[in-house]
C-alpha cells in the first residue's frame, strides 16, 4: 500500500495499527512505546508509524521532519538496541 492510501485510511480512523508522531527534531519515548505495542500484538502483524504528522482532535496535518535521514537512522538504532530482541522496522 502506498503512502497516500495509508494516510487516507488513517484519516478515516478505521484502523488501530496507525500512529502519528510529530518527530520534527527526533524520536522520543512515545516512539519506543508504539514500536513495543505493535511488536507485542500477535494478530496485528505490526503497524505503521507516520513521522512528521501532527494529530489534533483526530485531524492530521503533514508537518515534515527536519532531518529525515537522521530520524531514520535513529529509528533503526533505537529498534536494534532498546529491546531484548532487536526489532528491524521497514523504513
Amino acid at each position: 500500500m502506498d503512502f497516500d492510501a495509508l494516510f487516507k485510511e488513517m484519516e478515516l480512523g478505521e484502523c488501530d495499527h496507525f500512529e502519528a508522531k510529530l518527530a520534527r527534531e527526533g524520536l522520543g519515548k512515545s516512539f519506543l512505546e508504539t514500536i513495543c505495542a505493535f511488536s507485542n500484538e500477535p494478530r496485528m502483524g505490526g503497524g505503521y508509524i507516520f513521522l512528521g504528522i501532527q494529530e489534533k482532535d483526530e485531524v492530521f496535518a503533514i508537518r515534515g521532519v527536519n532531518d529525515p535521514e537522521r530520524v531514520q537512522n535513529e529509528a533503526a538504532s533505537l529498534c536494534r538496541s532498546s529491546f531484548n530482541i532487536p526489532i528491524r522496522p521497514k523504513i
